[in-house]
């Protein structure tokens, strides 16, 4: 190994991709109606947007806000509330308050997927932690639709994805946590029908850290 090559090593920053599932996550009649009402309202959903207005990264919809949507909304947190210790600790992040938290309801079809990205970025990069949970019909009529995590590294002050990742499957009354910094994506879901009803649904979101307001790296 040559000194520029130590000299590169030394500083680059491991950061693995911490994360957390917990199955099962809200009682069987809180998910059905969740996923009622996902599925009731098809007309609310638009093109979803994304932070670098590059509509390649990803393609999806996304429900517009509504009162009820705000219900589940509430539902989620209150519950996430009740298991945060435990996920502060596996994401090996220490406590913290939410300056804010934003949510949105995703609904993904036959062709439908995210490009690999970073959640904590120029346009939002305040997120501290982001998680997903998954609704669908069950048995499921779609395939893929994986979420895959990146680990990374932090090099010259820039997060680099690595090779190695994990592989998390959207499963039905599943909520997932994990670190905003870390490079994610999601693979191509196929849905031979093309039914709405049979999507992959993800309510998602992030809880802000104001502090990270001048810290990308952090």
């Amino acid at each position: 190994m040559n000194t520029q090559t130590q000299q590169l090593t030394r500083a680059s920053v491991w950061i693995p991709s911490h994360y957390i599932c917990f199955d099962n996550f809200l009682t069987i009649e809180e998910n059905r109606q969740f996923l009622d009402y996902a599925i009731a309202d098809q007309a609310s959903y638009l093109p979803a947007p994304t932070s670098t207005d590059d509509p390649t990264k990803r393609k999806a919809l996304s429900m517009q806000p509504s009162p009820t949507f705000s219900q589940f909304s509430n539902l989620v947190l209150n519950r996430i509330e009740t298991v945060w210790t435990e996920t502060l600790t596996a994401l090996k992040v220490q406590p913290f308050s939410a300056s804010k938290i934003t949510v949105q309801l995703i609904a993904q079809n036959d062709g439908d997927y995210v490009k690999r990205h970073c959640d904590r970025n120029t346009v939002a990069p305040d997120r501290k932690i982001t998680f997903v949970y998954y609704l669908h019909h069950q048995p499921k009529s779609f395939s893929g639709g994986e979420f895959v995590l990146y680990d990374s590294h932090l090099e010259a002050g820039t997060l680099i994805p690595s090779d190695s990742r994990r592989i998390i499957q959207p499963i039905n009354n599943r909520l997932l946590l994990f670190v905003s910094r870390n490079f994610h994506e999601v693979l191509p879901v196929e849905c031979p029908s093309g039914m709405f009803a049979q999507s992959r649904f993800a309510f998602s979101g992030w809880f802000h850290q104001a502090e990270l307001l001048n810290h990308l790296g952090a």
